[in-house]
């Protein structure tokens, strides 16, 4: 996920599964941390604004 040696910052994620339910949260630059996610598909971070998602928590059930 992501590039490497390309100076480009991760700004969204989305994840999906067939089968399990998926939690998950992200720490937002300028923001913190954001509301929980939670489905079998997420998306987790910010869209076209720049902001680099700085860390994630993700789990499942």
């Amino acid at each position: 996920m992501g590039t490497t040696g390309q100076n480009r910052p991760i700004e969204m994620l989305e994840i999906s599964t067939q089968y399990e339910m998926i939690h998950g949260v992200a720490h937002v630059q300028n923001i913190g941390w954001m509301d929980e996610a939670w489905g079998s598909t997420i998306r987790l971070g910010t869209e076209g604004r720049a902001l680099n998602m700085e860390a994630v928590a993700l789990w499942v059930e």
